[in-house]
């Protein structure tokens, strides 16, 4: 579950981004835009990005495999992960809990809610894929 941008921002003692309205999100997916928190310039700040890495190698496009977990014990080896990792292109993922899905006897799936007592916002570590510019 995504928190609304109010939480996040005192949660992490942003300063308030300008035309970014971040409501709340029950129901975050893979390729979602989600709120990040992200350094730029050396100031912490408050973004939307695509949840799932888009490696170098496939030029933009969403490749058909799921870069939206990395593992640490390949982060540092996998062709996906290790260049943002080795460039230090971290962020935040605020949180405010997240759906665990158990398997009933019955075969059915019930999801179960996560989150952090007492705290209303987390954060998950994340990669970040930032486009190179070439000055020409």
């Amino acid at each position: 579950m995504s928190p609304d941008d109010a939480a996040i921002e005192r949660e992490f003692n942003l300063i308030r981004t300008p035309g970014l309205d971040i409501g709340p999100n029950f129901n975050v997916a893979p390729t979602q835009s989600v709120p990040v928190v992200r350094s730029v310039n050396c100031v912490r700040q408050l973004s939307l990005m695509r949840w799932g890495l888009v490696p170098f190698f496939a030029k933009g496009i969403p490749g058909a495999y799921s870069t939206i977990n990395a593992r640490i014990e390949t982060i540092e080896t996998a062709a996906s992960y290790r260049g943002p990792w080795k460039r230090g292109q971290r962020c935040i993922i605020p949180a405010a809990g997240f759906y665990e899905w158990h398997l009933n006897d019955d075969g059915k799936k019930q999801p179960f809610y996560i989150r952090s007592v007492g705290q209303e916002v987390h954060g998950y570590a994340g990669l970040l894929r930032i486009p190179v510019h070439l000055d020409r």
